[in-house]
């Protein structure tokens, strides 16, 4: 289960300059993402600051290397969907395909839309959001497009350069149960980022504790088993997005992420807290490393062995490339090996060796894709072990 850190973009966040340092510490430390909050206004009366999602997910793909990146969630049914193809798609060449695209209906839509003139109602924002979603999909892609729909008409509507990554970035939707429109809406597409709506939310979302936003690991695994039933292609690859808050506190929140492991969770965001004059905890906390699960059960060794003899199989098919570099792939594959055999926990040598298979990788000219998304499977794994 890789970890990302869910950060606010309102007081404390609302500089940029403390956002790009919590980013670098975070990856620094291994992090495997850092995903902000994209909204207009958040409490009533618009004099909370906010900073723009997209102008800082630029600044962020500037300041970090590895870490993927993403607005969680933009609400699309108030963008033009072609100019924010346009924005996902240089985002995605600035970050050298770390930019995941997430989308939802919004909230609080009584302060993020109404005061626009926008339509706030639940109806109204999901009819947009599936029609933008029906557009964005293959302006991403490269493809023109020709749409005739209740609220966009494109002719021959083509964007240029297509995005980095291939077909196009993964597009993960937030879910807000009980109900479960969101869950369906996810389904169709690379990911879900689910939570529940408090039934005491009336109005401002900040009037109400975040923890009564997270849904428990029973909670969870229900909406996973829903999206694998409603799912057609069970072999594409989809994210199942749990969230909480573990680092603030001195316990081990192994249990904690073990639990939401085991409910379908391949995602753990960890909610920053968003109150004025929390900034330095915060980095504090990061800063002592992501949560993690420290011990691997039967069943996930087997799997990491038979993803690492699966890799090995994948780079003897690649006909093409740096042969040196392919000499000293299949060295560290070896070695990686060697470390799985002898040890039932992280050890320093393993996660070196990780480090070293993933530099190879984006070395080697052929870029073999099959053996890429078998690497980040096992570094999935992997992190699974502390590393």
């Amino acid at each position: 289960m890789r970890t990302a850190l869910y950060v606010p973009t309102s007081h404390d966040y609302a500089d940029p300059e403390r956002l790009i340092a919590l980013a670098q510490a975070a990856e620094a430390v291994g992090f495997d993402g850092f995903f902000i909050w994209d909204t207009l206004v958040f409490a009533p009366g618009g004099r909370t600051p906010l900073v723009d999602a997209t102008v800082m997910l630029g600044a962020l793909a500037q300041a970090t290397r590895q870490i993927r990146l993403g607005a969680m969630v933009t609400p699309l049914s108030r963008r033009r969907p072609w100019k924010f193809a346009k924005e996902l798609a240089t985002l995605d060449h600035l970050s050298h395909g770390r930019i995941v695209c997430g989308v939802g209906l919004g909230e609080p839509a009584a302060t993020d839309f109404a005061p626009f003139g926008e339509d706030a109602s639940p109806l109204g924002r999901a009819r947009r959001l599936d029609e933008g979603l029906a557009i964005l999909d293959p302006l991403l892609r490269g493809d023109a497009v020709n749409h005739d729909g209740n609220y966009y008409q494109l002719r021959d509507a083509r964007l240029a350069p297509a995005c980095l990554q291939s077909p196009r970035p993964p597009i993960w939707v937030a879910a807000a149960l009980p109900a479960q429109a969101g869950l369906r809406r996810a389904a169709r597409w690379d990911g879900c980022f689910p939570i529940k709506f408090p039934a005491t939310a009336l109005g401002s979302a900040t009037q109400i504790d975040w923890s009564e936003w997270w849904l428990s690991p029973q909670e969870f695994a229900g909406g996973v088993e829903l999206i694998r039933r409603l799912r057609v292609d069970l072999e594409s690859p989809f994210e199942h997005v749990a969230s909480g808050r573990t680092i603030y506190h001195q316990d081990d929140p192994a249990e904690t992420l073990a639990s939401y492991a085991a409910a379908g969770a391949t995602w753990w965001f960890e909610w920053v807290m968003d109150e004025p004059g929390t900034f330095e905890r915060t980095l504090e906390a990061v800063r002592r490393g992501p949560p993690r699960m420290t011990l691997l059960t039967p069943t996930q060794t087997q799997e990491l062995h038979q993803a690492v003899r699966t890799l090995h199989a994948e780079i003897d098919k690649a006909a093409r490339g740096d042969q040196q570099s392919l000499a000293e792939l299949q060295r560290l594959i070896v070695s990686v090996e060697h470390e799985l055999a002898s040890a039932s926990v992280a050890s320093p040598s393993l996660a070196s060796g990780l480090r070293g298979l993933r530099a190879q990788i984006a070395r080697l000219e052929f870029a073999h894709p099959r053996a890429t998304a078998i690497l980040n499977d096992i570094s999935m794994t992997l992190s699974n072990l502390g590393i």
